[in-house]
Formats: C-alpha cells, sequence, structure tokens
C-alpha cells in the first residue's frame, strides 16, 4: 500500500514536471554568462521594472556577469522593437565594457533620454558576451 502511494506520488510529480516545462535534472553552467540582469528606472533604488514614462531621464539594466576572463568583451544593444515614428526594430545604440581583471563582474549599462523624448513603444536590450546574445530584456515606454 505504502510503495503503491509512493509511485502514485513519483507519477504524478513527474507529470507535473512535463505539464509545466520544468526540467527534473539539475544542470551546471560553466564558461562566461549574466548571472542576473534586470532593467531599472534608477541606479540608487535597483528596483526591477518593464514600464517608463516617456520622460524618463534614462533606462538601466544592472548585471552581474560570472566566470569572466581578462579581455572580455560585455556588449548592449539597445532597440526600439516596435514604436511610434521608428524603423520597427531599430537599433539605437550599442556600449561596451572591456573586462580586465578574471572572476565575476557587476555593473550597468544605461540608454539617456533622447532630446526629442522617447517615443512610446515597445523596447530591448540584447546583452552579448563576446559575439554571443546570452540575455534579451524587454521594456515599454509611453506608461501613463
Amino acid at each position: 500500500m505504502v510503495r503503491r502511494l509512493i509511485r502514485t506520488l513519483s507519477l504524478l510529480g513527474a507529470i507535473a514536471v512535463v505539464a509545466t516545462g520544468c526540467k527534473a535534472s539539475v544542470s551546471v553552467e560553466t564558461g562566461p554568462r549574466y548571472d542576473k540582469a534586470t532593467v531599472v528606472a534608477d541606479l540608487t533604488l535597483a528596483e526591477p521594472t518593464d514600464a517608463f514614462i516617456v520622460d524618463a531621464e534614462e533606462v538601466v539594466v544592472v548585471y552581474e556577469a560570472v566566470d569572466l576572463t581578462v579581455g572580455t568583451v560585455l556588449k548592449a544593444v539597445w532597440i526600439a522593437v516596435n514604436a511610434e515614428g521608428v524603423s520597427p526594430d531599430y537599433v539605437i545604440d550599442e556600449a561596451t565594457k572591456t573586462i580586465d581583471a578574471a572572476g565575476d563582474f557587476s555593473g550597468y549599462f544605461s540608454l539617456t533620454r533622447p532630446d526629442n523624448g522617447w517615443p512610446p513603444g515597445d523596447y530591448r536590450v540584447d546583452l552579448y558576451i563576446g559575439a554571443e546574445a546570452l540575455e534579451s530584456l524587454t521594456f515599454t515606454i509611453g506608461v501613463e
């Protein structure tokens, strides 16, 4: 009876894992990667957000990158995905940082409001390590 109950619970757990798309195995990531990355409105508060008002001073991405080697290049590519008066997937700007010491690194990339203001719409920032895009963060500008 107890074995049957344990077997049933195990089967239900496996079904739940498959149904939710969770992986039952544990994987250990190695090599250069972003451990954390989030969009924030203000470095002093660092509260994650995905919505900005049209007169926001800047949009900031804070990140933690791990297992970096000397000379690793981190890059942010800011994209207007679907914004008023802007071509779809327009690359607004790019910024890079070159790592000068091996190990883990915390930092940020920022994009300042254009002189004529932010066009309302959907935006994305892609984070690269070397030539590989490893993270994409989305946000919206035009929140009332």
